[in-house]
């Protein structure tokens, strides 16, 4: 098992397989509780579109990080360094 996490096409299609699976849980989250974009004239989408995909894409990638990558001093920084600017851009909206 451990030479399979080490594998990148291992790797990189269970981090599409989290996305997809995120992003889909994030999406029935939106238009259950109304984040969405209603249409509107200046728009391309003719029905509301869910968003926060933003958000679903974190939650993947934090899950790949935590199940592939060995958690040194240093990569725990770039991880917290990331979540805050996540958290700090999704605090904008």
């Amino acid at each position: 098992m451990e030479g399979l996490t080490t594998n990148p096409i291992f790797v990189g299609a269970a981090a599409m397989v989290f996305a997809v699976v995120s992003t889909l849980g994030v999406r029935a989250f939106a238009h259950r509780f109304g984040y969405v974009a209603k249409p509107k004239t200046d728009r391309w989408h003719k029905r509301p579109t869910a968003m926060l995909g933003g958000v679903g894409i974190f939650i993947a990638t934090a899950i790949a990080y935590f199940a592939f990558v060995p958690p040194t001093r240093e990569s725990l920084i770039v991880f917290g360094a990331s979540s805050f600017l996540f958290s700090s851009a999704s605090s904008t909206i």
